[in-house]
């Protein structure tokens, strides 16, 4: 599975820990939208228009149910995130995220 994370989830950030044990891969990212500071997190806004970009990684995963299941409830708590489809790097490749509601 491939996920792109942009916040607390990227490598050396407080919640990376939940996913490391699992990541295969890790490879940096971007993909457009706005990027908001929320205080303790940021959130992502995810937006095939705009112009500008959100830095991020892309990272490859092992045993997809618990990791999904993991991060769902992190960050899908108190449903402020939205696990959607985007569109990384500009080269068309599609990675889940979460995205601000």
């Amino acid at each position: 599975m491939r996920f792109f994370v942009y916040g607390t989830l990227k490598p050396g950030h407080e919640r990376y820990p939940v996913v490391e044990p699992f990541v295969t891969r890790v490879e940096r990212a971007h993909t457009p939208g706005h990027l908001f500071d929320l205080g303790p997190y940021p959130a992502a806004q995810f937006d095939s228009r705009a112009s500008d970009m959100i830095s991020g990684y892309l990272i490859w995963t092992v045993d997809e149910d618990h990791v999904l299941r993991s991060l769902d409830v992190i960050e899908g708590h108190p449903h402020l995130f939205v696990r959607q489809t985007i569109v990384v790097n500009v080269d068309g490749r599609t990675s889940s995220a979460y995205g601000y509601e």
